[in-house]
């Protein structure tokens, strides 16, 4: 039996489960092998977490009780490249219109087939993707070459995969930087927050866009009234 690994919930309930009944054998991300890092080590150990695909299977530990159980009850673990986890996605949505986990782009496509808004505002929707705000859309759809006023539902899977991708690249930098201040944001230590400095679109209004080979000048609109910076040469 294939059993995704992700936290170690599911993988250890079941070996314990039927563990001396039939074979299990774990199935985790090539960049979230946390089971098979431990079990190679002899113990649960922290690894980094670079999958792309790994969403909710992302964990850096499995711990000290989901290891007992794999040591004594899994086979042993299969690791899967990001591309195959891709693809997989992919035939899923387009012969069946099905979104698996890890969601990313197949789960995007899903929550914006039908809509009638642009693409950025499904974004800052919360129904749709919590946790967005103007800024960090504006900065991962820049990153993404896409342009913030395309409808939502015509965006194909391809470049909804690179826009997942650059979301991700845009909340990773934004943490590690400690936020963004603006004005008087802090976090709860006092700390101000450094991303505003790493700004490729953002109030970079009459600036050159930093894409290479684009050429292109920042401009800012209105939008749902909220201020819109994008490039109008490479995004589109």
């Amino acid at each position: 039996m294939l059993v995704a690994v992700g936290g170690g919930g599911l993988i250890g309930g079941i070996a314990t489960w039927l563990g001396g009944r039939v074979r299990v054998v774990g199935v985790e991300p090539e960049g979230s092998c946390c089971l098979s890092a431990a079990l190679e080590a002899g113990a649960p150990v922290d690894v980094t977490v670079e999958s792309i695909a790994a969403d909710s299977l992302g964990a850096r530990n499995c711990g000290p009780r989901v290891f007992e159980v794999a040591r004594r009850h899994v086979e042993r673990v299969v690791l899967v490249p990001d591309e195959a986890i891709r693809e997989a996605q992919r035939r899923l949505w387009r012969a069946l219109r099905v979104a698996v986990e890890p969601g990313g782009a197949a789960a995007l496509a899903r929550a914006c087939r039908g809509k009638k808004t642009s693409l950025k505002a499904a974004l800052l929707d919360q129904r749709v993707v919590a946790g967005l705000g103007n800024i960090y859309v504006c900065e991962a759809l820049h990153r993404a070459r896409i342009s913030p006023f395309k409808p939502a539902a015509r965006i194909s899977l391809p470049r909804l995969e690179r826009l997942v991708e650059a979301v991700r690249e845009v909340l990773r930098a934004a943490i590690a930087a400690g936020g963004s201040t603006l004005r008087d944001y802090a976090s709860a230590d006092g700390a101000l927050g450094y991303f505003q400095h790493s700004f490729r679109v953002y109030d970079r209004e009459g600036q050159p866009c930093p894409n290479t080979g684009c050429g292109g000048t920042i401009q800012r609109r209105m939008q749902g009234g909220r201020s819109t910076f994008h490039c109008p040469v490479c995004q589109r």
